[in-house]
């Protein structure tokens, strides 16, 4: 359990409302009242004025077939505050086809991308109905 942090009592008080502990995460209830985990507030992207979580950019990465593991993160940018960034580990596969070829990494790379923009246009509709 969380009890405070070292030398911060100012940092701690903002985890606390009376007895409870804010503890950061972020969750959502779908329509039959199960609790899904988001992400965390202090884990938020924030880029050109939208808040987006790594958990769920992370998760559109790995549903595409060449990618075994994904991390977001935001990286500063003067212009949108952060713009994110992604480290993906592909297949072997598919990191034997694309070897040496900057051509076919590049439109992996792109591919992946658009694959991205679709899954979270595909959840947004979820969300809608």
């Amino acid at each position: 359990m969380f009890l405070k942090y070292w030398n911060n009592p100012e940092k701690t008080a903002e985890k606390f409302i009376g007895d409870w502990l804010l503890t950061g995460d972020q969750a959502q209830i779908d329509e039959d009242g199960y609790y899904w985990f988001v992400g965390r507030d202090d884990d938020i992207i924030k880029t050109s004025g939208y808040r987006c979580g790594p958990t769920e950019i992370e998760q559109a990465c790995i549903k595409h077939s060449s990618v075994v593991n994904a991390a977001a993160i935001g990286k500063p940018d003067s212009l949108r505050n952060e713009i994110i960034k992604v480290f993906i580990v592909l297949n072997n596969d598919i990191k034997k086809q694309i070897s040496g070829n900057s051509a076919a990494a590049q439109s992996l790379e792109k591919e992946i991308k658009e694959f991205v923009l679709k899954q979270q246009e595909i959840e947004k509709m979820k969300g809608k109905k």
